[in-house]
C-alpha cells in the first residue's frame, strides 16, 4: 500500500523554483518601472529648460517654476504638471564657475529665467546660478547639466 502524505521532495523543489522565478521577473519589471518614470521625469524637467530659452529667445517673457509639494515635483511653465516622487538636489556655481554647493528642492522651489538677449540662465537665487540638478529615486539618479554663460542643458549620460 503506497503513503500519500505530502509532498514529495521533488514536488517542493520544483514549486520552488517555480516561485524563485517568477520573484526574480517581479523585482525586475519593478525596478525597470522606477527607471522608467525617472527617466520621465527627467526629460520632462529637461525639455521645459529648452523650451523655456527658446521662448525667451523669441521675446516671449516666461519663467519655469521647479518645486515639491506633498512629496511630488511639480513643474510650472503656466500651468502644474506632477513628475511624481523623486528626491531632487540643486547644485549652484558663482559666476566665475565656482561650486557653492547644494540643496534640496522644496516647497519653495526656484523660477528659472533666460537673457532675452543671450539665452543664458539668469540667477536663480541672490550670486547663484544653477549647475545641475540631480532628480533620484532610491539607488538611481539623473543628472541635467545646465551651462550657465550658453543656456544650454542637458541629461548627463
Amino acid at each position: 500500500m503506497k503513503n500519500d502524505k505530502g509532498f514529495s521532495l521533488v514536488e517542493i523543489i520544483v514549486v520552488l523554483a517555480m516561485l524563485v522565478i517568477l520573484s526574480s521577473i517581479i523585482i525586475i519589471n519593478t525596478d525597470t518601472t522606477g527607471k522608467r518614470a525617472l527617466n520621465s521625469c527627467v526629460n520632462s524637467i529637461n525639455n521645459n529648460l529648452s523650451d523655456t530659452k527658446v521662448s525667451t529667445l523669441s521675446g516671449r517673457d516666461i519663467e519655469l517654476k521647479l518645486f515639491m509639494s506633498d512629496g511630488n515635483v511639480i513643474l510650472n511653465k503656466g500651468r502644474d504638471d506632477n513628475l511624481g516622487k523623486f528626491d531632487v538636489t540643486l547644485h549652484y556655481e558663482d559666476i566665475d564657475g565656482e561650486n557653492l554647493g547644494s540643496e534640496e528642492l522644496n516647497s519653495a522651489g526656484i523660477t528659472i529665467t533666460f537673457k532675452s538677449n543671450t539665452g543664458e540662465y539668469n540667477e536663480v537665487k541672490s550670486g547663484k546660478y544653477l549647475s545641475k540638478i540631480v532628480v533620484s529615486k532610491g539607488s538611481i539618479a539623473e543628472t541635467i547639466i545646465c551651462q550657465r554663460l550658453t543656456g544650454k542643458n542637458y541629461i548627463q549620460e
